[in-house]
């Protein structure tokens, strides 16, 4: 675009003065993965393709009871359960793109299109997975009376979400925290994903001194993890699952990874003649799956912004 000129005096925008295009992109931003940081993947190089079934086997269980000199009581017969999980979701993508368009594109228009394809597939898996985890947390690691020994920990509950501020945050992370103590969940590898007004209110609180986070390091970290408190690692994410309750209110899955098996694969990358014009047709398919195979290992804290 030529510069501005004034009354009188000729412009030569159009004729010799080019356009630019300059070959860089404007990169879209896009929120970062957490999904494979709470959950286990310890199947996914099992599945093939979409419909797949996987049988997980289950740990049994043996009980343990007094012993008199002679009486050993009848033996046990331990059983193992089976947990099927299917694989039967799935991400698709399917965009055109003409021949003579990409041609006369300066730019490798396809590698670029079918970057942001992926990304937008991972979105939506994650969005998919996030939402439905809250509704399959253990009954006892939910709503107002939560504590599978005690029932003493209020971790909000539809209509009457837990409003949270700066000043009582560090209450709700130790209810939370409380609640998987009860269900004598593993302290190592676990987890609290909260939306970015939460850390944002942790921010504000006094857990900005890295002294009450057990960690070596400040929570004020620059990626999706800010950091641990007490034995929580915490995860910030745009795509914590969000319900209008009156106000706006989010479901933030506090857990450890091994209550949850996830998979997922690419099982199809393809281009193909469009039939409509000249051109290539890009799609993409990804199949995922996911199966809550320990329950006690998962909650909701259902909260709202006090």
């Amino acid at each position: 675009m030529a510069y501005p000129t004034g009354a009188g005096v000729q412009s030569y925008s159009g004729n010799y003065i080019p356009e630019l295009w300059p070959k860089l992109l404007i990169v879209n931003w896009h929120d970062l993965t957490i999904v494979p940081d709470i959950t286990n993947r310890n199947y996914e190089g099992q599945i093939k393709a979409f419909g797949d079934k996987l049988n997980i086997r289950t740990t049994p269980t043996v009980t343990s009871s007094a012993y008199t000199v002679g009486s050993l009581g009848t033996p046990q017969q331990p059983k193992s359960d089976n947990i099927t999980m299917l694989v039967d979701k799935g991400s698709a993508y399917n965009f055109v793109l003409p021949t003579v368009t990409a041609r006369q594109m300066d730019i490798d228009a396809a590698s670029t299109f079918i970057a942001e394809a992926a990304v937008s597939q991972r979105n939506y898996i994650e969005d998919d997975v996030l939402g439905a985890l809250a509704a399959l947390a253990n009954a006892s690691n939910i709503g107002l009376t939560a504590g599978v020994k005690s029932g003493a920990y209020n971790l909000g509950v539809s209509g009457t979400p837990l409003a949270v501020t700066s000043t009582n945050i560090v209450d709700a992370i130790g209810a939370a925290e409380a609640t998987l103590d009860e269900q004598t969940v593993p302290d190592d590898g676990r987890f609290l994903v909260i939306p970015p007004v939460l850390a944002w209110l942790i921010r504000s609180s006094e857990l900005k001194d890295a002294a009450m986070t057990g960690d070596g390091k400040s929570i004020l970290r620059n990626n999706s993890r800010l950091g641990r408190i007490g034995k929580f690692t915490l995860f910030v994410s745009n795509r914590v699952s969000k319900v209008t309750d009156t106000v706006s209110c989010w479901h933030c899955l506090f857990g450890h990874p091994y209550a949850t098996t996830f998979a997922t694969q690419i099982t199809e990358s393809r281009e193909i003649p469009y039939t409509e014009d000249f051109g290539v047709l890009y799609q993409g398919l990804q199949v995922y799956g996911y199966k809550v195979t320990k329950s006690a290992g998962l909650g909701d804290l259902y909260v709202k912004k006090g």
